[in-house]
């Protein structure tokens, strides 16, 4: 059943209102492009691949994958793809071009957080395919021209109040990777710390779960410490997690095997207790401000000191002895306070920054949901209606 739109609107398909422009495809190998490397970007189905020296398709075109996971995504990843200017596109997106009945940015804007699965064929484990049959069998609605535009220029506007929001966030996050560099990275900043073995200020918990979902589950990313049901959408782990590590507020985490060297130290703060996987260190601070080894931890110094510690080649392995039993330089309890007021402060300013930025983009996906579908209507000027 076809879903009610405005009187004045209509309903098509992509094969129909759009026109699919493939043939302006260019199909070139990594090999080939790195003998062509120039200015003209070289588009895939999610983004930029490369810049080389030529261009096939000048103007404003939609691009919509033919294959790729981003179509298990909806919510966090885009569908399609709006570019203007000179710039070349591979043979894993197809190419909408403006036509008397749809324009490009409508097409763009209509599918961008759609949808597709019921038309996608699987490709192997994880791997998705969108045809161009399937493509021109998709629904759509279009209002007139004009009124596409209007609606295409509100998210015009919308869009610009997400970029100015991003650069924001961008600006602090430098601002903040320049306040961790002059407080504890850089050698001025240690000069007068004095140097401590690690286990002399932390202590390792060896508690263990003694029954099934005892606590809640934990995933510990380098994104941050999540209930395992809501960063999977669903608890993962096996049948029976009796035996797991015990997490109390405010003690650390980490994965001991890194595949690029990289260790990330989360801090639980949000829940009283939780469990996590054995193949994680748990440990808390005994002798110095939690705040502070929050942010010393993640620093770049304190990487240096761990790659010296990690064992193995690729895929680095890292022990809560091995860090215990290390010398780090380390600031007296007075020195560790001024030090993580500043940093939190700052880190404070960034999550603000980026709720702001996901109000403003639920505000966006909800202005979408009306706009697109005719529920909301948006005036067009006399001068563009006439």
């Amino acid at each position: 059943m076809k879903a009610l739109i405005p009187k004045d609107w209509s309903h098509s398909t992509v094969g129909d209102a759009c026109s699919i422009r493939n043939d302006l495809r260019l199909p070139i190998s990594r090999e080939e492009r790195s003998g062509m490397s120039g200015n003209f970007p070289y588009y895939g189905p999610t983004g930029v691949l490369d810049r080389i020296d030529g261009y096939r398709l000048d103007g404003t075109y939609a691009l919509i994958g033919e294959d790729g996971d981003h179509f298990l995504d909806v919510e966090k990843k885009t569908q399609t793809i709006l570019v203007s200017g000179k710039f070349n596109v591979n043979n894993h997106a197809h190419v909408i071009e403006t036509t008397a009945q749809c324009s490009a940015e409508w097409f763009y804007n209509y599918f961008r957080h759609r949808s597709l699965k019921p038309y996608l064929t699987r490709q192997g484990a994880g791997r998705y395919k969108l045809n161009k049959a399937a493509l021109q069998s998709i629904p759509i609605v279009l209002p007139s021209l004009n009124e596409q535009e209007a609606i295409n220029r509100l998210f015009r506007e919308w869009s610009k109040a997400v970029e100015i929001a991003e650069k924001q966030i961008e600006a602090k996050e430098k601002r903040h990777a320049a306040l961790v560099q002059f407080l504890i990275t850089s050698v001025t900043a240690r000069r007068h710390w004095g140097t401590v073995e690690f286990g002399n200020v932390v202590a390792e918990r060896n508690e263990k779960t003694e029954q099934h979902d005892q606590y809640p589950v934990l995933t510990s990313s380098r994104r941050g410490l999540f209930l395992q049901s809501e960063y999977f959408s669903k608890q993962v782990t096996s049948e029976d997690n009796t035996g797991y590590k015990v997490m109390r507020c405010g003690d650390f985490t980490f994965r001991s095997m890194s595949d690029d060297g990289r260790f990330v130290f989360n801090r639980l703060t949000h829940y009283d207790a939780g469990v996590i996987s054995p193949a994680y260190g748990v440990f808390r601070a005994t002798d110095c401000s939690p705040a502070f080894l929050t942010h010393f931890m993640n620093s770049s110094y304190f990487a240096n000191v761990l790659n010296r510690e990690s064992q193995g080649g690729t895929r680095k392995a890292l022990r809560f002895s091995a860090i215990a039993s290390t010398e780090i330089d380390f600031p007296s309890r007075q020195q560790q306070e001024n030090i993580a007021r500043i940093l939190d402060s700052s880190r404070n300013e960034i999550d603000v920054e980026k709720e702001r930025l996901t109000q403003l983009q639920l505000q966006i996906r909800g202005l979408m949901q009306k706009l697109l579908t005719g529920q909301w209507r948006v005036k067009v000027p006399e001068a563009e209606a006439a």
